[in-house]
């Protein structure tokens, strides 16, 4: 797991090609929104990005906004980046001291992620 650096904004422009892609979020443009205390999230296994989670600073919560599972059905992480994006934005609420974590707009979830 890393940040959602230049590498994995990189490696999700490959998932732009898979007809199974649910959502053609914009990652590069999703992270130019700045912010100390957002939350974002690279899930690797390998050389291969398995998932990336977002979410935006608020003062009181820590949110997830945008997240995305590969849309290939046999990456290694199918079924868990939900999960392990939960847990992450858990882990940044404990640290920063906020009472709560939200998922926003959940409906919107990709293929790969659950």
């Amino acid at each position: 797991m890393t940040g959602i650096d230049r590498a994995a904004v990189n490696a999700s422009r490959a998932w732009f090609r898979v007809p199974e892609r649910r959502y053609a979020w914009d990652w590069f443009r999703i992270l130019k929104r700045s912010g100390t205390g957002r939350f974002d999230l690279a899930m690797w296994s390998g050389a291969l990005l398995c998932g990336l989670a977002y979410g935006p600073e608020a003062a009181d919560y820590a949110a997830i906004h945008y997240l995305e599972g590969c849309p290939h059905r046999d990456h290694p992480l199918r079924g868990y980046v939900l999960p392990v994006a939960v847990a992450a934005v858990e882990l940044q609420a404990a640290l920063l001291r906020k009472p709560e974590i939200r998922l926003l707009e959940p409906e919107i979830v990709s293929p790969g992620v659950v």
